[in-house]
């Protein structure tokens, strides 16, 4: 007979799905007078009824027969039907009466290629002999001729109900494959290779706490000895043997060449996926139809996602009913899933089956290395992921503490908790090496790494106790006024001059002296030591170690927040990659990352790409308990913004969102912390851009920068930010009182700010203010530099004078003297007006460092320092003049204004 095998693919693969009016027309059509390929086509069809169910076609339905009449066996119903044969629940009566499953070959089925199958599947079941396995009562031929097999009876429903039902838990679930797991293995040990494993080929009796499996259905089974194969080796064509939805790809390509042990390994992954996460790895629910498109695809090879992906991609309503039948919530099913079981599922599933478990006591042995909490063969066997599974089996609580440099508890609590964490490790280690010999190297590795930590940790220790802490001792600087500023500069000035001989412990301190800056608003100051323990993290613990990470867009945000953008860019964006890839979407730290990156974009003006960070950012954050707040509120400005924009935005759905961010942060933190109060100046600029709700705005401004004065201080970053946005909003609603009131506060604290001089001296000619003393300085004379100046530091400049009321004046040192009677209270200004750039000493005091402004006014606030210059009677005012304006003539005016209040204006209702 010829054998066309791509011939007989083809129209079998043609005629499955037609409906049964159509095929005979097909047939007739497709093979003309070649009534042998014919035949055969309809031997396929005969054969495919059970697999036609699973491959979602059109089924070669048949009508089911009536039981056989069988000695000794009375039949009851049928239980269930497969390619080639039915099994019918029967009473065996003689010579012993038990209840037995009676498999009887289907009639037409009697040719000699399907007797002899139906024949090796008796010499195979007859040859296994193990609980988890059916045994074989009886074999014989019916009253009509046919072959049938008596079989133990099980009474149990499919493994997969059987857990649902029960709500068994993973653990159970695991050793419940366990055992089938055992059985298969004797049936390979026999030889035989099952090619059909599925739930319904798996049943399970006996109660939750004591469960029997049983594999049954050898009747497509592959007989590794050639004593039990049929003599025309079973398998020719086209036939396709087992269950699409559970079958291994080499199944899928219909040649018996590479079919192995391994292929029912590769079932197992599957079974073992659906009792995890009640999906098979394909896109239907377990147990629905695959469609013949789909299996034809998968014999080309097909990469699956891990289970863990594959439940987190389900709806919530999916995941909790998935959960629920495993008698635990979706969080703790997904981190139980997560890793190891991840791995094991997938190393089943591997296309090639030389990287799968080779045996399936081999896939046993690492389900119970995963449930006694064991380092598993799936995963490489990397020192650190050993050393993470030591640590978990005995339940060692390992906390970091960061943020050792300032604080006299955080540091020293950080100290405690490496010593402790060191030699917690030290010691359990010994106490287990006699039980964990097999994992002796990695003991050994820990040990050594606790000794290190220790040491830095009492490095550490030392060095603040020494040099740290000394810093903010009032007794050895007793001249100087103790802020938070002084002790974090006296500690920088002690690192670079005592650096620590123990990397990690430097590493550790340069961070949290970084931090303790920045959360002074420092960037500039915090810049350097985030570059130091970044480098240092990056050598000790490799460029994407979570401390190299976290340092790394710590570090780009300095340097942007110190106007290095073209340094901070790539930074930020290469750490944020690494922790993605690294530590998964969802963590903590690659959270962070992406709250910074994109308001790096946000900064820069790249609208497209911060859009993008941020509401990726934000999509992972959603039900993240571990997310940080500032995070969580920085990004949500930010998605604000976004979605609120004038451009294809709603304002109502931006101000909801910032409206929940502040209610969330009053409710975790309280109304005075820091992170509540930057929530509210969130709001109030949403309002202010929009320019709705203008007074919600200005309220929450005043109320806002009034707790961070008394919270942060002035001088805080976050305290100018608001008394800034302030000083804008009321300047764009006309309340000049509190716009002068603002930016004269400002001033103080930044004396030469360019923005500010502009909208202060706009303010000032469109309303003068109030001044109690004002004197114009029109006499100047030619001077040498104030007492201890090097006057070779500028650069000479060719004098350019020009007539002014008094003497001509240009570039180089003038003096002018002004007279101060008595005591004083309030603000002194210099409003200079035709020099570009330049410097003012009071007194032979430097008032500030050398100005320069486009609008060339400057208003020069009299801190601190000129004060003190500050003399009763005659004074001495000195003007370095670098460069000058040719059209204006160069006028000074001293103002002495009245003191303002500590609080700003009340707030004018503005309607919006």
């Amino acid at each position: 007979m010829p054998n066309d095998v791509p011939r007989e693919r083809e129209l079998f693969l043609q005629v499955f799905d037609l409906p049964e009016p159509e095929r005979t027309a097909f047939l007739e059509r497709a093979c003309g007078p070649d009534a042998v390929l014919r035949q055969r086509i309809l031997e396929l069809l005969g054969a495919g009824v059970e697999m036609g169910r699973f491959l979602g076609g059109s089924e070669v339905a048949a009508p089911r027969p009536s039981p056989p009449a069988v000695s000794r066996y009375l039949l009851h119903e049928c239980l269930g039907e497969g390619g080639f044969g039915v099994v019918y629940r029967a009473d065996q009566r003689d010579p012993i009466r038990r209840a037995v499953a009676l498999k009887v070959l289907k009639p037409g089925m009697d040719s000699g290629r399907v007797l002899a199958r139906f024949e090796a599947e008796r010499q195979a079941l007859a040859r296994m002999n193990h609980a988890g396995i059916a045994r074989v009562y009886d074999a014989g031929t019916t009253e009509c001729g046919r072959p049938y097999v008596a079989m133990e009876l099980v009474a149990g429903p499919p493994i997969t109900r059987f857990c649902d039902d029960h709500q068994l838990t993973v653990p159970a679930r695991l050793r419940l494959l366990q055992t089938v797991c055992n059985a298969l293995q004797h049936a390979h040990q026999k030889g035989i290779i099952h090619r059909d494993l599925k739930p319904s080929n798996v049943l399970v009796s006996g109660t939750p706490a004591d469960p029997e499996p049983k594999i049954i259905d050898f009747g497509v089974a592959k007989a590794v000895d050639p004593g039990l194969e049929a003599p025309d080796g079973l398998t020719r064509g086209f036939e396709l043997l087992g269950t699409p939805a559970y079958m291994s790809p080499e199944q899928a390509r219909v040649t018996d060449r590479d079919i192995d042990t391994r292929s029912d390994v590769f079932s197992m992954g599957i079974l073992l996926h659906e009792l995890l996460v009640g999906r098979t790895p394909w896109d239907q629910v377990a147990g629905g139809p695959v469609g013949l498109a789909h299996w034809r695809s998968r014999a080309g090879g097909e990469t699956h996602r891990r289970p863990s992906a594959r439940l987190a991609g389900l709806s919530d309503a999916e995941q909790a009913a998935i959960a629920a039948h495993r008698g635990t919530t979706p969080t703790l099913l997904l981190a139980a899933v997560r890793d190891d079981l991840d791995w094991i599922v997938l190393r089943c599933l591997e296309q090639d089956p030389e990287r799968r478990y080779p045996s399936a006591s081999a896939l046993a042995e690492d389900l119970g290395r995963h449930l006694r909490r064991e380092p598993v063969m799936a995963v490489r066997p990397g020192l650190r992921y050993r050393a993470a599974k030591f640590l978990s089996r005995h339940r060692i609580a390992v906390a970091v503490a960061a943020g050792a440099a300032l604080v006299l508890a955080t540091a020293t609590t950080l100290s405690l908790f490496l010593a402790v964490r060191a030699r917690d490790a030290e010691n359990r280690a010994a106490q287990l090496l006699d039980q964990e010999r097999r994992q002796r190297l990695a003991i050994e590795a820990l040990r050594l790494r606790a000794d290190e930590e220790a040491a830095s940790a009492e490095a550490a220790t030392r060095y603040l106790a020494r040099e740290i802490l000394s810093a903010a001792d009032p007794d050895r600087f007793p001249e100087e006024e103790l802020t938070l500023r002084t002790v974090l500069d006296r500690a920088s000035a002690r690192m670079k001059q005592s650096p620590l001989r123990d990397a990690r412990a430097e590493a550790t301190i340069h961070e949290s002296l970084g931090r303790s800056y920045a959360s002074l608003g420092l960037w500039a100051s915090a810049e350097p030591h985030y570059d130091a323990a970044h480098r240092l993290y990056a050598t000790l613990r490799g460029p994407d170690a979570p401390e190299t990470l976290r340092t790394a867009i710590d570090l780009a945000y300095a340097r942007h927040a110190s106007g290095d953008s073209s340094g901070a860019v790539p930074l930020a964006e290469s750490a944020w990659h690494l922790a993605r890839e690294r530590l998964g979407e969802a963590h903590p730290l690659t959270l962070h990352c992406g709250n910074r990156l994109a308001w790096i974009y946000y900064a820069l003006g790249r609208r497209a790409d911060w859009h993008r960070v941020a509401e990726e950012t934000f999509q992972e954050m959603q039900g993240n308990a571990a997310v940080e707040d500032a995070d969580l509120l920085g990004i949500q400005y930010l998605v604000a913004r976004k979605r609120g924009s004038r451009q294809g935005g709603t304002f109502e759905v931006g101000e909801q969102l910032l409206l929940q961010g502040v209610e969330l942060m009053r409710q975790r933190q309280g109304e005075w912390h820091p992170i509540t109060l930057a929530a509210q100046a969130y709001l109030a600029g949403y309002y202010y851009d929009h320019w709705r709700k203008v007074s919600d705005a200005e309220q929450l401004l005043v109320e806002t920068l009034a707790r961070q004065r008394r919270v942060l201080g002035d001088r805080h970053e976050a305290t100018r930010i608001t008394l800034k946005n302030l000083a804008q909003f009321q300047l764009r609603a006309g309340h000049d009182a509190g716009a002068d009131w603002a930016l004269r506060r400002l001033l103080q604290l930044k004396p030469v700010d360019p923005a500010i001089i502009a909208n202060l001296a706009d303010l000032w000619d469109r309303r003068p203010p109030d001044a109690a003393f004002s004197q114009t300085m029109d006499s100047w004379t030619r001077a040498g530099a104030p007492p201890g100046v090097r006057t070779a530091d500028a650069p000479a400049l060719e004098p350019r004078e020009y007539a002014t009321a008094a003497e001509a004046v240009g570039p180089g040192w003038w003096e002018s003297t002004f007279f101060r009677e008595g005591p004083h209270d309030g603000d002194w200004v210099l409003d200079m007006a035709g020099i570009v750039r330049g410097e003012v000493w009071l007194n032979g005091s430097a008032l500030a460092p050398p100005f320069q402004s486009a609008p060339a006014r400057h208003l020069m606030a009299v801190g601190p320092d000129g004060l003190r210059a500050l003399r009763h009677g005659t004074n001495v005012l000195t003007l370095r003049i670098h460069e000058q304006r040719a059209d204006r003539p160069v006028r000074v005016k001293i103002l002495q204004l009245p003191p303002a209040n500590l609080d700003p204006p009340a707030p004018a209702r503005t309607d919006g």
